[in-house]
């Protein structure tokens, strides 16, 4: 997996044996803090953080400018994280665990909201939020989507077949 930074300066890729790296245009820095497969990243919209989610259930928080991580965020006990992201307007981390539940946290404290229970049938795999930050997307692999209202955790539209999803 991998992600760009806003300014396009920084690139985070990740490898299936935990291990991330931080590239600039003449570098790599690899950063050590999973104990499991690195499934997605995302960096803030301001550049200054990377968040790295992990089949292990942690999410890993790294500052950006001087590769170190700041913290960890984890989902419930048993649970591997699938996918992640910022809102653009940076103040919430969504992320999905292997059972579709949706996870919140306010970056300004890094406290969680409450977890959002799975309604789709298969394990969702995606994450994408409106350019306004107020809409939340969750895709499965059967080709479902439904949308929450990011601001209040309120299911906006259920689970509705929008493609015919993935194929092996």
């Amino acid at each position: 997996c991998a992600a760009f930074s806003a300014d396009g300066k920084t690139l985070a890729s990740g490898d299936s044996d935990g291990k991330i790296y931080l590239w600039d245009l003449t570098r790599c820095a690899q950063l050590l803090g999973h104990a499991q497969r690195v499934r997605d990243m995302a960096v803030s919209p301001d550049g200054r953080t990377l968040a790295t989610i992990s089949f292990d259930g942690s999410v890993g928080l790294w500052d950006t400018s001087i590769h170190t991580r700041r913290g960890s965020l984890f989902a419930a006990a048993n649970r591997e994280l699938m996918a992640g992201c910022f809102s653009p307007d940076g103040q919430t981390l969504a992320a999905l665990d292997n059972r579709g539940e949706l996870l919140l946290w306010e970056t300004a404290t890094w406290q969680p909201r409450p977890a959002r229970p799975n309604l789709h049938n298969k394990p969702s795999i995606a994450l994408a939020f409106s350019p306004d930050s107020r809409l939340l997307a969750q895709g499965d692999l059967d080709g479902y989507v439904s949308l929450w209202d990011a601001t209040i955790g309120a299911l906006i539209h259920p689970p509705t077949r929008l493609h015919s999803g993935l194929t092996p």
